[in-house]
């Protein structure tokens, strides 16, 4: 599941639903809460994927926690700074925004996560 982002940066290209954590919640609640936010979908269990920093002209320098999760619930819809969601098969990626999302999406495969 992508979503076209509306925002900086990348605007109007897809990436992985993503977000920044808020002061006093997990990274599992941040997770669980930017997924429904740009999505619409509630998902159930979570496996941590990868690890690794990225640097950009909007955010500069930012740690990027990158998990596998399941599907719970829930019609997807855009939301938040999304401007659309939708599924995708995982080898026929549209142009992503970031690199590092479809390499993500490559591991998850190799580890058949998804």
């Amino acid at each position: 599941m992508l979503i076209r982002r509306g925002v900086e940066p990348g605007a109007g290209l897809w990436a992985l639903p993503s977000g920044f954590m808020e002061r006093g919640e997990t990274v599992e609640q941040a997770l669980h809460r930017e997924v429904d936010e740009e999505t619409g979908v509630a998902c159930g269990s979570c496996k941590l994927l990868a690890v690794e920093t990225h640097t950009d002209f909007v955010f500069g320098h930012v740690l990027v926690l990158a998990y596998a999760v399941e599907y719970q619930s829930g019609e997807i819809r855009p939301g938040d700074d999304a401007v659309d969601a939708q599924w995708f098969p995982a080898n026929e990626l549209p142009n992503m925004a970031f690199q590092s999302h479809r390499e993500f999406v490559r591991l998850a495969l190799r580890n058949q996560e998804c």
